[in-house]
């Protein structure tokens, strides 16, 4: 029995020394399988965008500036995210479609809506750093009394600055991203950085995401 183990162990391992190459996956392909997959999470995306709208037209702020400018910014994306659904049905095989052009039309909606939000987190820079030289001239002649109220509001508008740095920060790491890959950057600025430099932004970008998120 042991003499039979041993032979079909033997015979086991010539076949793996011979047809492992054959038997065993291709990392490439899976790297790519597993990228194709997070594409259709993706899906209808532009849907998403299109209903933050219509909260927004029915709920509308008093801050007239960011309403306005959110609201372009979400049909951009909208825009951004429908071209990317249709490049993405189009490399799984679902639709026929130019694949590489729908990807890159959707990355110039992308760049156009970033502008736009680009300009709102530069609006709420300077806002808040107004804010926070008007409270700490207050902060010089006002009484006693009110000297608390006004150092705990200093300190909520610091820290509503800093958030909007971070943002504004994020915003032009990812029109960075956008830029290079829509090809608007290199014919605006006449410079093309390479795939180090605009994989650093995005990563720029996620972590300032993952500060805002937790």
């Amino acid at each position: 029995m042991w003499a039979f183990l041993d032979i079909k162990a033997e015979k086991a391992e010539k076949y793996k020394i011979l047809y492992g190459k054959k038997l065993l996956p291709n990392p490439i392909k899976i790297l790519v399988k597993m990228h194709q997959a997070r594409k259709l999470f993706r899906l209808l995306k532009f849907i998403r965008e299109i209903h933050t709208i219509r909260s927004l037209m029915k709920t509308p702020g008093e801050d007239e500036f960011a309403f306005y400018f959110t609201v372009i910014n979400k049909f951009w994306e909208s825009l951004h995210w429908f071209c990317d659904n249709i490049s993405v049905l189009s490399d799984i095989n679902v639709i026929k479609a130019d694949s590489a052009k729908f990807s890159k039309l959707g990355a110039q909606m992308r760049f156009i809506a970033l502008i736009f939000s680009f300009l709102l987190a530069l609006r709420n820079v300077i806002h808040a750093a107004h804010k926070q030289m008007v409270i700490e001239k207050s902060l010089l002649t006002c009484e006693e009394s009110q000297m608390d109220s006004l150092k705990a509001e200093l300190k909520i508008i610091k820290q509503r600055k800093l958030d909007a740095w971070l943002k504004l920060l994020g915003i032009l790491a990812d029109l960075n991203v956008a830029g290079q890959f829509s090809g608007i950057g290199p014919k605006l600025f006449k410079v093309k950085f390479n795939e180090g430099f605009v994989a650093a932004c995005g990563i720029i970008s996620a972590l300032i995401g993952c500060y805002f998120t937790y």
